[in-house]
């Protein structure tokens, strides 16, 4: 949604070009700064929580051959601790990404309406 509001701010200078010289079309306000803030943190958030699994994974592949058959016994908390914070982490990717969707589909709503009000 924020690339439409761009893209239709880059056309207005066409568009003032071809109306008549009584008409002045101009911009009351500009709403996409505190979505584009929330786009910027949403994004922010997704990338630290892909990172983070991304870490867990490499972590348990590069920790998993260090342990013999026997001692395997030992890991086992560590083992279901692993698995609980990758869900964990899983669970933080969705919440992003759903959050994410959300303020997209609340700043398509605000441009609908702020197109609606011209």
């Amino acid at each position: 949604m924020i690339e439409v509001v761009d893209r239709v701010q880059q056309r207005l200078p066409t568009l003032r070009a071809s109306l008549p010289g009584n008409l002045n079309v101009a911009v009351l306000t500009d709403r996409t700064q505190p979505l584009r803030a929330l786009v910027t943190d949403v994004q922010y958030e997704l990338g630290l929580a892909i990172l983070l699994v991304v870490n867990v994974i490499s972590l348990s592949i590069a920790l998993g051959g260090l342990f013999s058959l026997p001692n395997r016994i030992w890991t086992l908390g560590p083992a279901l601790a692993e698995t609980i914070f990758e869900g964990g982490a899983q669970a933080a990717v969705k919440q992003a990404a759903a959050s994410y969707d959300q303020i997209a589909v609340n700043y398509r709503g605000t441009v609908l309406s702020a197109l609606a009000e011209c």
